[in-house]
């Protein structure tokens, strides 16, 4: 072996020591995928920071969303799977690659509760609702793709060749409960994914930060990634119709006057249409994409039904039936019948979707009707060639096919 393998050897093993005086157990080292790892964040509490025998751990401070990290030194988690507390090891340590020093990863856990572990893990990964793909069309999803992950992706070279500040804009639209979140959080796993930074802003953050004058480190990124800003309609309306607010101008300021020098997509989602949007916000460079989220076809009724409901109550629905009737309503909306089946069942021990679903409709028939929000269904019917003024302008080409 070369000197840095049997130096990188002697430091995992010395690691695999301190672990052992920590937990008190013999210990078991093993590496994680990025899914299983935020499976594993996400079934424990905020982990503890210590460092190598007596020293302190090393951690970095930052801007973002976590305030300071860890850099060097252990994080312990314990991880709650089902019933049982699992304690578990994040070493980060120094490392020689050539003449670069990196950072590596190496996690522990009690050799006794390895097998317990990884069961729990990749059965709560293989669970988790929020690594699924969007149900969408396909080609609607490519487009969500291309200018999204694959954008930052590919521009990576033009970052390097060219030195130039690459942003991109991408509107999800349509009403709620087509699918908007579902997608906003399958973007945010992918960028976890391929170590991409995102994060989430929400309407009293940029609140706080527009009255601060705090808005452009609120919208900016020390890496490539995605910013999303939910159900964010302040600044976008016209202002022909609304008239010219403080939200428009802080944000057009912050939008071009942002330091991002090694790229950022913004990802809106809104419930208004391409032609209620101000002209500024829809001129390429804040906003070059927009993918439609209409009420789903029978082709996307039926997946959602045989893929996304469990699998007692899939067993027990007439399928075609259900994907007949159901024409019009939003996943939503075919969600709410699932729950009165679960409702139903929970007293009865049956499952009956045509109860349910006569349930459903005289709740829809009795609640009065209201006037809908943002894209009406004809509005959301796939885009077609825009024909006026004010119609969404196409999606920029991306920088590598």
């Amino acid at each position: 072996m070369s000197a840095t393998i049997c130096q990188t050897t002697e430091i995992q093993r010395q690691l695999l020591n301190f672990a052992e005086q920590r937990l008190g157990r013999s210990c078991a080292p093993f590496d994680l995928e990025w899914c299983l790892q935020f499976a594993l964040q996400k079934a424990s509490a905020r982990p503890r920071h210590f460092g190598f025998g007596d020293e302190l751990p090393l951690r970095e401070w930052s801007c973002g969303s976590d305030g300071h990290s860890l850099q060097i030194g252990f994080a312990e988690y314990m991880v709650r799977a089902h019933d049982h507390r699992v304690p578990v090891l994040r070493a980060l340590y120094p490392k020689m690659e050539g003449n670069q020093s990196t950072t590596a990863v190496m996690w522990i856990c009690p050799l006794d509760e390895y097998a317990r572990l990884y069961r729990f893990l990749r059965r709560a990964a293989a669970h988790d609702p929020t690594v699924d793909p969007p149900l969408m069309d396909d080609d609607d999803r490519q487009r969500l793709w291309d200018n999204t992950i694959g954008f930052l992706l590919k521009g990576q070279q033009a970052w390097d060749e060219y030195k130039v500040p690459l942003r991109r804009g991408v509107m999800l639209l349509g009403e709620p409960g087509n699918g908007k979140t579902m997608a906003a959080r399958w973007l945010r796993s992918q960028a976890d994914k391929h170590s991409l930074e995102w994060k989430t802003i929400t309407g009293e953050e940029y609140d706080r930060a527009r009255e601060t004058g705090g808005l452009t480190p609120l919208l900016s990124l020390d890496e490539p990634g995605l910013v999303f800003l939910d159900d964010f309609d302040r600044g976008l309306e016209s202002r022909e119709k609304v008239g010219t607010t403080h939200d428009h101008s802080a944000l057009l300021s912050a939008l071009d006057g942002m330091d991002t020098p090694q790229g950022v997509v913004y990802v809106f989602t809104s419930n208004l249409t391409p032609a209620q949007l101000d002209p500024a916000i829809r001129r390429p460079g804040r906003i070059d994409a927009f993918i439609p989220f209409a009420r789903p076809n029978a082709t996307l009724r039926r997946k959602f039904l045989c893929e996304c409901w469990p699998e007692p109550i899939r067993d027990a629905i007439p399928v075609s039936e259900a994907v007949a009737c159901t024409e019009g309503l939003s996943f939503a909306e075919i969600d709410e019948i699932k729950k009165l089946m679960v409702l139903h069942h929970i007293d009865h021990d049956e499952w009956d979707w045509h109860r349910a679903w006569s349930e459903f409709q005289a709740r829809t028939n009795a609640t009065p009707k209201r006037p809908p929000i943002g894209f009406a269904s004809a509005v959301l019917a796939r885009p077609t060639t825009p024909t006026d003024s004010t119609a969404a302008p196409p999606a920029t080409k991306l920088i590598a096919e």
